[in-house]
């Protein structure tokens, strides 16, 4: 009998900005980038977005698809209530765009907070 191999999942990674602002970033089980936090200026104000995030990111309605100036895109995470959490790296089509919100989606409400802060 074969053991069913589960993924691995995503990370929250919580580090300190030279500002000594707090941020996270949100990768793949693969490692790789896929969310990007603001500056928080405490470590709770950090913790709680990505609770926010978390419980938000699996609505399609939460995701606004933009185009940067040199015509990149990209995507910001954001709820009617908190605004705008956090955004996306660039990508060279919509199609990279939308496998990275469907990333998102389905690794950040169980991914786990790595806090290399303390």
């Amino acid at each position: 009998m074969s053991k069913k191999i589960l993924p691995k999942n995503g990370k929250f990674i919580i580090t300190q900005r030279a500002t000594r602002e707090f941020q996270f970033n949100l990768k793949t089980p693969e490692g790789e980038l896929i969310l990007m936090s603001s500056g928080f200026p405490e470590k709770t104000e950090c913790l709680h977005c990505i609770d926010i995030v978390r419980k938000n990111a699996e609505s399609e309605m939460n995701f606004e698809k933009k185009i940067s100036e040199s015509q990149r895109n990209f995507f910001i995470l954001k709820t009617a209530k908190s605004g705008d959490l956090c955004r996306s790296q660039q990508y060279s089509t919509e199609e990279y765009l939308n496998e990275g919100i469907h990333l998102v989606q389905s690794v950040a409400p169980i991914a786990e907070i790595i806090d290399l802060t303390v």
